[in-house]
């Protein structure tokens, strides 16, 4: 049987302490979102079209902003095929499929049919 020592280095130590405060900051940076989430209806109804702040010394800009996201609703098969037919761009390595960002490009470009996809429209908050 194998002994083991309990003995760090310095470069053991110093990755240890980092994963752990790797692990502190997601857990914080979950927590932040969720506060975000809960304020950003309020806020909403707070700026208008535009709203200037002060906030820590500094004139913060806030305005609503809509961010678009392309959800695909067919699977890679369909999507693979009407690209190769229409000669559209697809990863052809094994597995074939369409990438995400290729997809959204295709998309943005009008080169796919509207039944392909939707477009999911989210109301957020720009600061500046």
């Amino acid at each position: 049987m194998a002994t083991s020592t309990l003995r760090s280095t310095k470069a053991i130590t110093d990755y240890v302490v980092l994963t752990d405060e790797l692990a502190a900051i997601a857990t914080r940076q979950k927590d932040i979102e969720r506060e975000l989430k809960l304020l950003q209806a309020e806020v909403l109804d707070q700026i208008g079209e535009r709203r200037s702040v002060m906030v820590n010394k500094q004139v913060r800009v806030l305005s609503p902003r809509i961010v678009e996201s392309i959800k695909r609703v067919v699977d890679d098969e369909t999507a693979v095929e009407y690209c190769r037919q229409h000669g559209l761009k697809f990863q052809e390595r094994t597995p074939v499929y369409v990438a995400p960002a290729t997809f959204s490009v295709h998309v943005k470009a009008g080169l796919l049919p509207a039944e392909f996809y939707d477009i999911v429209e989210t109301l957020q908050i720009s600061v500046l």
